[in-house]
């Protein structure tokens, strides 16, 4: 039933609109329990995806502040140009910028 759902949840992103898959529900081709797992399925994918992309977002805005402050100290070691603390400093601004 579960490869059934996965397969349902694959028919429905990819290839299927969601009214023709209630179609099928109504004409009795899909059972209604394997449609609202494939949905359940669906939930559960869509909130990993958001959760993985704000983790992203994350781990990016530290390597960023990471990387602004060794182009700092490189550059007061004299082995870093002004040019590339202010592109660490331009990158860390953009990922700082809130997203629409």
């Amino acid at each position: 039933m579960l490869r059934r759902s996965l397969s349902l949840l694959a028919t429905w992103c990819l290839v299927a609109s969601p009214l023709s898959l209630f179609a099928q529900v109504a004409a009795g081709e899909i059972a209604k329990e394997e449609l609202a797992e494939a949905e359940t399925l669906l939930a559960h994918a869509i909130e990993a995806a958001h959760a993985a992309a704000v983790e992203r977002e994350r781990a990016e805005l530290e390597a960023a502040k990471t990387n602004l402050q060794r182009q700092q100290k490189l550059l007061v070691l004299g082995s870093a140009r002004k040019s590339d603390v202010t592109r660490a400093e331009q990158k860390l601004a953009e990922l700082k910028t809130p997203k629409n």
